[in-house]
């Protein structure tokens, strides 16, 4: 099997991930040759059986022009790429809200969540003089705590100090304003996105926390008037408002399972998939459920074992590069 990966962009954290787990295909079959390239580069398609197109740089269509018997696979791709995938047989989606956002009956699908595989040995091990919060992930989500996840970290903090480590990419976007020590009255911890500082930094943390909902306007006033004068649906004031991008994906939490620490994480549909609430992690979405989910971790160390294992247990069962890389390439040979 003959595999040429292509992307206009191989400096994005998506590509460096799927190039990553990719490459260990040829570990479960050694027939599987693999070819990194950048769109712009020079190949030729006749000497392939498989192209893999990253999400915004998709050549389908000249591919099975070049060579009819080519397989075109597209990966994560994305509405903000407007990409044209109709001459696509396989398309690998990082998450259930991905998957449905493109799902039709044109070519077969397959979810690979995006993450990096981490090698970490000290598991569950701590010794830390506050507690410390983890939050790894990009600055939208992060400064999309505030107020909601925010406020309970503050509330948290006045009987059980507290630090948030937040590794993000600070080189390229800056530092966060809306979510610093001055304003929210504890040590928050700035750390630059980097794969070596999930162990050196990351690794610390005693409690994972994963942010994924989008903020949406709502007051009193707009719920005022829904559940007053537009009634037809039996609205309530206190019915749920979940927004969230269709990137969504398991990634972030799975980085939290190989690192051995428990995690809270927002309500999403991937989130509902992996998490068995209160067993191998927690589902949360007001500022009391934070709140209260934090603050029984805190006071139970063991039970933040007992979760931790558990979480882990559960990603290497289903979710590891290795059980995703077999069930792709079986996937691939069918084809």
């Amino acid at each position: 099997m003959r595999i040429i990966f292509l992307a206009k962009k191989t400096d994005s954290a998506s590509y460096i991930f799927y190039k990553s787990c990719i490459s260990e295909l040829k570990e479960f079959d050694p027939s599987v040759k693999i070819t990194f390239k950048k769109l712009s580069d020079q190949y030729e398609y006749k000497y392939f059986d498989i192209a893999i197109f990253m999400g915004g740089a998709i050549d389908s269509f000249k591919a099975k022009k070049n060579n009819p018997n080519i397989k075109c696979v597209v990966i994560d791709s994305r509405s903000g790429h407007y990409d044209r995938i109709d001459f696509t047989d396989l398309l690998i989606s990082n998450g259930i809200e991905n998957y449905l956002f493109n799902l039709n009956n044109k070519y077969k699908n397959f979810i690979y969540p995006t993450y990096p595989k981490i090698e970490y040995k000290n598991k569950l091990s701590k010794n830390n003089k506050n507690l410390i919060i983890g939050y790894h992930g990009n600055k939208i989500h992060l400064e999309a705590m505030y107020p909601r996840i925010t406020d309970a970290l503050k509330n948290i903090n006045k009987s059980n100090k507290i630090e948030l480590f937040a590794m993000y990419n600070i080189k390229g976007l800056g530092e966060s304003k809306i979510v610093n020590s001055n304003k929210l009255g504890f040590t928050v911890k700035h750390i630059q996105y980097s794969n070596e500082n999930y162990t050196k930094y990351l690794s610390k943390a005693d409690i994972g926390i994963v942010p994924q909902l989008i903020p949406t306007k709502d007051n009193f006033f707009i719920r005022y008037l829904e559940t007053s004068n537009f009634n037809k649906y039996n609205q309530s004031y206190n019915d749920y408002k979940l927004r969230f991008k269709d990137t969504t994906n398991l990634g972030r939490h799975f980085i939290f399972c190989q690192l051995g620490i428990p995690f809270i994480s927002d309500i999403t549909p991937s989130s509902c998939i992996f998490v068995k609430n209160e067993i191998n992690g927690f589902l949360s979405h007001s500022t009391s459920n934070w709140e209260y989910y934090i603050n029984m971790l805190i006071s139970d160390e063991e039970l933040r074992k007992k979760i931790a294992q558990k979480a882990y247990d559960d990603w290497k069962e289903s979710y590891s590069h290795d059980k995703l890389n077999a069930k792709l390439l079986d996937v691939l040979k069918k084809l």
